[in-house]
């Protein structure tokens, strides 16, 4: 088969998999400018290119006329899960014993996936803002180029040969444009703010995962403590409704006072059993917060209940109001989008000006009718689209609602957060209303059942009646259990809206332990109030 024929035959298949379906004036439309091409490229490179290598050539650039859509086949997407577990569970060190509130939240500021995937989207902004600086630097370009032709220059009115037909031709320069130079420093401005408010993101992050972290440890570790009291309650509640039943059949009670007993010990069960679901789930959400194996069962330690009022609440409401609109991570964000919308303004007025535009290079070319055949060339351009006249005001007007709507957000974030101030504050002051009410209640049911055990052993009262007694305790001590989990989630929230973290210097680098022991020295700061009162004092002084 010769040149020609092959390159007709692939344009040939190309074209009849590539348009398959379409009309038949289309089709000779297309096929008339693919003959016209080939035909221009074999003119073009007869005596300079083998002749398999045209054929190469166009079936390279037709390939992508034949590229069809394909699924993922079920073995790479097994191998695919198999190593993002794989990954998940890299570097992540194991838990030996007792899992205390401290390493659980260490464990989840330093291993959860999510906070790992805010951390590595402030690590692209710092690497989006290393490669800004370079668009600052002038452009230093080296460039070369061979072109041939298939017939000789020629000029008038002599036909002269004034050039060869084949020639390379090499340059190198360096060159630096005004608006260029306008722009990408406000780029790099611009990517130096969205990195600080990627690291108010990941803030944020932490902040409600510590958050979690506490909700979910504290409904665990209740659901551990009672789940040998809670199993054995069940048993004895099945055994009194079976014998309720067994009673109703022999008629040797009023059949009312069998139903009404029978209800009780339903009810009960089922609180029981409510509170206990709520509970058993918060082992797995702590599992996935700390990024430990699910199907693993977690040793934690004892929950301890609050004695008295912690500090942080005494303080005035005030306080906590001006340490969150200094430290609240949304705010700060949206403060850092206000400084990209004007640094966009910026920009935009920067094009409405003049380019001047200044290179300086070397020059060479193989052309041998060419006498200096190496030179060195510069030039200065000033350029300006007069059109640009014409859209001033209204890109000024753009800008202007730009910055203005950014402003906005902020205005309205500041009053969401002021409303959250309050709103925690007052849903933690709730809950340890709700904590002590739970406790106290806890606490007369706990003696009702001690009244009722000795009443059974003197043969007073059945039991059934014991056993409701003691259902009665355990539901009133799930309940004690549960107020203790949401008064230290609304702790968490609280500390959350005011901005408040441990004091890691980084996360990448510092171990477990020492994670740990910032943690500690939060918690601890953070319940005395002496984290607040520290952070007044430094605003205070910016005052």
């Amino acid at each position: 088969m010769n040149f020609k024929n092959q390159g007709e035959e692939m344009i040939t298949k190309a074209f009849s998999t590539s348009f398959d379906g379409q009309s038949l004036l289309a089709k000779h439309i297309l096929a008339t400018m693919l003959h016209d091409f080939w035909s221009g490229v074999r003119k073009l490179f007869r005596q300079k290119t083998k002749s398999f290598g045209v054929p190469v050539l166009v079936v390279m650039m037709l390939t992508g006329c034949t590229i069809e859509p394909r699924e993922l086949d079920n073995k790479t997407v097994l191998a695919t899960r198999i190593q993002d577990r794989k990954i998940a569970r890299s570097n992540v060190a194991p838990i030996n014993g007792r899992l205390s509130l401290e390493e659980a939240m260490a464990r989840a500021i330093k291993y959860n996936l999510d906070h790992r995937v805010r951390l590595m989207e402030q690590s692209v902004a710092r690497g989006d803002l290393d490669l800004s600086r370079y668009d600052m630097l002038p452009i230093v370009l080296a460039e070369a180029g061979y072109s041939t032709r298939d017939k000789p220059s020629l000029t008038r009115p002599d036909p002269t040969i004034s050039a060869e037909q084949s020639k390379w031709d090499i340059s190198g320069e360096v060159s630096w444009g005004l608006l260029d130079f306008g722009a990408s420093y406000f780029k790099a401005q611009q990517n130096a703010n969205r990195l600080m408010a990627a690291a108010e993101r990941r803030r944020r992050a932490m902040h409600l995962l510590i958050m979690d972290v506490q909700t979910a440890y504290w409904r665990a570790a209740s659901a551990q403590s009672l789940a040998p009291q809670v199993k054995a309650t069940l048993v004895k509640v099945e055994q009194s409704i079976k014998s309720v039943y067994a009673a109703k059949k022999e008629n040797t009670r009023e059949p009312i006072e069998n139903l009404k007993q029978l209800r009780a010990l339903l009810r009960t069960r089922q609180d029981i059993h409510q509170v206990q679901k709520e509970l058993l789930a918060s082992e797995v959400e702590l599992a996935n917060l700390i990024n430990a194996p699910i199907n693993k069962s977690l040793t934690l330690e004892p929950p301890v209940m609050v004695e008295k009022s912690p500090k942080v609440l005494s303080l005035p409401i005030e306080d906590l109001e001006k340490v969150a609109l200094y430290n609240n991570a949304e705010l700060k964000e949206q403060s850092y989008d206000v400084e990209i919308a004007a640094l966009e303004t910026r920009s935009a007025l920067l094009d409405l000006l003049p380019d001047l535009t200044l290179s300086v290079g070397r020059q060479y070319t193989s052309d041998s009718y060419v006498i200096n055949n190496e030179w060195h060339q510069g030039a200065l351009s000033i350029s300006y689209n007069l059109l640009s006249l014409l859209n001033v005001q209204g890109v000024k007007k753009q800008a202007a609602a730009r910055e203005d709507l950014a402003k906005m957000r902020r205005v309205a974030m500041q009053m969401t957060v002021v409303a959250q101030v309050h709103l925690a504050a007052m849903q933690a002051k709730n809950t340890l209303a709700n904590l002590q009410n739970a406790a106290e209640l806890h606490e007369v049911e706990r003696k009702i059942e001690v009244l009722k055990t000795n009443q059974r052993t003197a043969g007073k009262i059945s039991q059934t009646e014991l056993v409701r007694a003691q259902t009665s305790s355990l539901v009133a001590e799930l309940r004690r259990y549960q107020a203790l989990a949401g008064f230290h989630s609304a702790m968490g929230r609280l500390q959350a809206s005011l901005g408040l973290e441990p004091n890691i210097s980084s996360i990448q680098s510092s171990s477990l332990p020492q994670i740990e022991s910032e943690v500690q020295k939060s918690i601890t700061g953070w319940y005395s109030g002496d984290i607040v009162r520290r952070e007044i004092s430094l605003i205070s002084q910016i005052e």
